[in-house]
């Protein structure tokens, strides 16, 4: 996955906003395996940089959940453990200041939808 980035120029277009929202997403998903690995039958896990994540047996919600400055992913993604590689789909609406704003759609590996 790579370093997190910890610094964001003031101002992120649309490509640059879905670059850091696919990482943040992918991050979300390792804190979902690792949170209920523990054997809790649900966790609250904060974000790197802000926000939580509320981890469930088949699902996460994210709650302005951030690993890096400003883009803050909100929504809730469903887990099928029926396949492998785990198959993670939903919808995240992203926010944040000075950054590309919409809703996206994860699906099948892919994260797709309009930011502007």
């Amino acid at each position: 996955m790579g370093a997190y980035p910890t610094h964001l120029p003031a101002h992120l277009g649309a490509q640059q906003t879905l670059t850091v929202a696919r990482r943040t997403l992918r991050d979300a998903e390792a804190i979902w395996l690792l949170a209920l690995d523990s054997g809790a039958a649900a966790a609250l896990e904060p974000g790197l940089d802000g926000g939580g994540l509320f981890a469930f047996s088949r699902s996460f919600r994210l709650r302005s959940y951030t690993i890096a400055p400003r883009v803050a992913p909100s929504g809730v993604i469903h887990v099928s453990l029926a396949k492998v590689p785990i198959g993670f789909s939903g919808s995240v609406t992203v926010s944040g200041a000075g950054v590309a704003h919409g809703t996206l759609t994860l699906r099948d590996g892919e994260l797709v939808g309009k930011l502007r």
